[in-house]
């Protein structure tokens, strides 16, 4: 029926069917309140942090940047540089000795912070 989605979102404990707009659920209408506090005052308390800006994303990309370049992160991916340049790091002397397990697990864990957090920046920013 053209009634079901209007007005107030509630359930009907006796059947146990919900009706109403749910646009208009308490906790929406309890945020929207929130939201417009927020704007007027500009100085309401925060339960969340601060949203995350592109600028701050280039930063930390930067930084990931600096900690393991992409040519090592393409090293390992690519099956056939392996025992390559990027399997080996260079000591104060020159001398080329093989990473480490923890040395591998931190190009992994670059590799996967930028694939995931631009993959999220880009889906929560639209």
């Amino acid at each position: 029926d053209g009634d079901k989605y209007t007005g107030a979102y509630k359930l009907d404990e006796k059947t146990r069917e919900v009706s109403g707009c749910p646009a208009r659920a308490q906790c929406v209408l309890d945020i929207k309140k929130a939201v417009k506090i927020r704007g007027k005052t500009g100085s309401a308390t925060r339960g969340h942090a601060e949203a995350f800006t592109v600028e701050n994303m280039q930063k930390l990309m930067r930084f990931s940047a600096q900690q393991c370049s992409n040519e090592c992160l393409e090293g390992l991916q690519n099956k056939q540089t392996l025992g390559g340049p990027c399997l080996y790091e260079t000591t104060i002397t020159g001398e080329k000795v093989p990473l480490t397990v923890d040395n591998l697990k931190e190009i992994f864990e670059n590799g996967f912070m930028r694939a995931f957090s631009t993959s999220a920046f880009t889906l929560w920013t639209r």
